[in-house]
């Protein structure tokens, strides 16, 4: 037997494990990478999740102040000071919608189902925002009635307007927590594999 020919077949011999074993170690790294990887773009979607949550939490603090306030009125005037505390409240909370639906949209996900979740919730927020305008232009109806004659001949509009404003909100935070739940299920399963 020839001295050289015997590293050879044992170097490939030994190369064949070697290879599969660098295989199965990248296949196991690219998996596990895979995995941290939706883990962590669970996480970046939870952020900006959990931004739009306080951004309710204070938009319907300031709401139910108006309520409140809108309830206890005495006339016309206090009225229509708490119809422009809501419709200020609005136009905070939609510049901020704006910017959180922009930051959504701008969040790279390379995980297909987090992709559809992040398109589902830019259009939820989307929608909740034109609710949230369709409510302030009912709002608006009792700030410019000039008089009491005039608030009574708008009041049916200004019912319809807000009630429908309303139970659109309404539907639309039971869809957004629908969809939050989905997020938390799924993002709940990446972890733990």
């Amino acid at each position: 037997m020839v001295k050289g020919s015997q590293p050879k077949i044992l170097k490939t011999k030994r190369s064949i494990p070697k290879k599969i074993g660098l295989f199965l170690g990248s296949a196991l790294l690219f998996g596990l990478a895979s995995c941290s990887n939706t883990v962590s773009q669970c996480g970046q979607f939870a952020n900006v999740i959990n931004q739009s949550q306080d951004i309710k939490k204070v938009f319907e603090s300031e709401i139910e102040s108006a309520k409140i306030k809108a309830s206890g009125a005495k006339d016309l005037a206090e009225l229509k000071t708490s119809a422009q505390e809501y419709t200020a409240a609005v136009g905070t909370v939609t510049s901020q919608i704006d910017g959180m639906a922009q930051e959504l949209s701008g969040l790279t996900l390379a995980d297909e189902q987090l992709d559809e979740y992040r398109d589902s919730h830019v259009v939820i927020i989307s929608q909740y925002k034109a609710a949230l305008l369709s409510a302030s232009e009912a709002m608006q109806l009792v700030i410019d009635a000039k008089d009491e004659n005039a608030f009574r001949g708008i009041f049916d509009d200004f019912q319809t307007k807000a009630n429908s404003a309303f139970s659109d909100i309404q539907a639309l935070n039971e869809q957004e927590s629908g969809l939050i739940e989905q997020v938390n299920t799924y993002c709940g399963q990446e972890a733990d594999s």
